[in-house]
Order: C-alpha cells, then structure tokens, then sequence
C-alpha cells in the first residue's frame, strides 16, 4: 500500500474501511447511490485461504445482502492476490469457477 498515492489511501481509509458502507449493502459513488439489493444475479462469493486483509468472515455477509436467490461461497487457496495468480489457484479454483459459471450460462 506504501505506493499507493496519499489521497488513495486517505479515501480508501475513511471511505471503505471506516464507514464501511458495504455493512449495510449501500454505497453512493460519484453522487449515484448503489444498493445490493438490486443484485438478482447468480452470485459467487469467493474467500481466500490465506488471505489476511479481506477475510472469510468479512465476505460471508454478501451473501445476504444482495436479491439473488442463487449464491454460493467458495474458499480459495491462497491470499488476496493469489486468489488470481497463485498456482493452487489455478489449480483449484478456476476449474471451479469455470463449472460454475457453465452451469450458469446459456449456450449459443
């Protein structure tokens, strides 16, 4: 996070982690208000294993947040970038999604 500029960071720490709006499934962006609950999609909420900045626990409540009747949580191996590049990732977690989003998905 050292890289980041200090306006990002400041933003970042007030705005997400301190008021944390998420909690409530609301969030206002560039003055247009947004609510989970407009969400009715498929939903798969993925946590890494390791990863120690978002926790399962912190992503668990999605799941409840949002209108979608279909959701499902997921662990994955690894941490908060390995969830993307991380051999066990690509081992074990993209094949999942893959299935997933098939299952999901309407053939041409």
């Amino acid at each position: 996070m050292i890289d980041y500029p200090g306006a990002i960071n400041k933003d970042m720490l007030f705005w997400i982690w301190l008021k944390n709006p998420l909690a409530q499934g609301r969030y206002t962006y560039h003055g247009k208000a947004y609510d989970l609950k407009d969400i009715r999609s498929s939903l798969l909420v993925v946590a890494g294993s390791e990863d120690k900045m978002v926790t399962a626990d912190a992503v668990k409540p999605l799941m409840t947040l949002t209108s979608s009747q279909d959701v499902q949580f997921e662990m994955a191996p690894g941490g908060h970038l390995g969830l993307m590049c991380s051999k066990g990732s690509a081992e074990k977690f993209w094949p999942n999604l893959t299935k997933w989003l098939e299952e999901r998905s309407i053939p041409k």
